[in-house]
């Protein structure tokens, strides 16, 4: 079904001027071996990305000068995850859980996407220092919803940004975050959520993120991978202790995304 934008249909930006790579990008100064990550960087980043309006960037880029080790950075995402985790319960009165575990060597340009999951959704995503050239870019697909006065779903299904002429329609919504650099280990956690915006509400509210291979190269672009959504009850985590022991554990590249 064409859609047509217009006056009537189409609203003017409540808040997008550009993301200034201050509003997204924490850079991680002192991290030892047990690191449990401070106050001030937890809320800051449970801020950024756990947004319910659209004043906040929907991701956040940690990023690691310290070389950090490939065991080193999922043990780092777990431990992040475990403090969000308590904060939610302190801000929503439920717990973070994850829905899937995984490692994969990614070097293949991606269109604008949201990984599969539920409604409400996160994806924490740990990058290794790698030689490959890339670029990440993120869209905040939920802001453009808004403004085109349509539901993020709508657009997921009558927009999709997979097709190139619907991209265009998301170019002023896009970021390039120009602080990721390859060659350093990062932490990328993106609200992967496909809830409306609604006055007051506690929806959270998603963003799209597209990766650009710039050279390929023969060494690996390996890519941690965890989503993550919110439950009542702790215990009614899909993955289970054990497997969850394996991901922080393994040296296996288990696919390719």
């Amino acid at each position: 079904m064409w859609f047509e934008f217009t006056a009537e249909t189409q609203r003017s930006p409540i808040y997008f001027d550009g993301m200034e790579e201050s509003e997204y990008h924490i850079c991680v100064e002192n991290r030892s071996d047990d690191y449990a990550w401070d106050d001030v960087t937890l809320r800051r980043v449970y801020a950024q990305v756990f947004r319910t309006n659209f004043k906040a960037p929907g991701v956040a880029l940690l990023s690691f000068r310290e070389e950090v080790s490939s065991k080193e950075l999922r043990s780092l995402m777990c431990n992040l995850k475990m403090r969000l985790s308590t904060l939610h319960q302190e801000m929503h009165g439920k717990h973070l859980v994850y829905l899937s575990m995984g490692r994969f060597d990614s070097q293949v340009t991606t269109k604008f996407h949201l990984d599969g999951a539920p409604d409400e959704a996160f994806l924490m995503l740990g990058y290794e220092a790698s030689q490959v050239k890339s670029e990440l870019s993120i869209a905040d697909y939920s802001r453009a919803a808004y403004d085109w006065n349509i539901t993020p779903q709508k657009l997921l299904t009558d927009f999709n940004p997979m097709f190139a002429d619907n991209e265009k329609r998301l170019l002023p919504y896009i970021t390039q975050l120009t602080a990721f650099n390859p060659a350093q280990p990062h932490i990328l956690l993106l609200n992967n959520s496909s809830l409306p915006y609604a006055e007051n509400s506690l929806n959270f509210l998603g963003v799209m993120h597209q990766a650009t291979i710039v050279a390929n190269s023969q060494v690996h672009r390996i890519i941690n991978s965890t989503m993550i959504s919110t439950a009542l009850n702790a215990n009614n985590e899909p993955i289970d202790a054990a497997s969850q022991k394996q991901f922080l554990e393994t040296s296996e590249i288990t696919g390719a995304l």
